[in-house]
């Protein structure tokens, strides 16, 4: 009986801190694929503040003529 009940306690333990290990890298790769996502957006923003200027200034010329 005794043995049993040290199987099942031994078996939740492991269970328990494979689980913890694989959300810890999971949780990880995720802020990383976030990071990476965010930086991304935010050239993409930049891009596009550019081109707004140059269609601007573009819209500018065509106006003096």
């Amino acid at each position: 009986m005794i043995a049993i009940l040290l199987m099942l306690v031994g078996i939740s333990t492991f269970g328990m801190v494979t689980s913890t290990i694989t959300r810890f890298f999971s949780e990880t790769e995720r802020e990383t694929k976030l990071d990476a996502l965010i930086a991304k957006v935010d050239e993409q923003t930049e891009l596009l503040r550019q081109l707004e200027k140059k269609i601007e200034s573009l819209e500018n010329l065509i106006d003096r003529d």
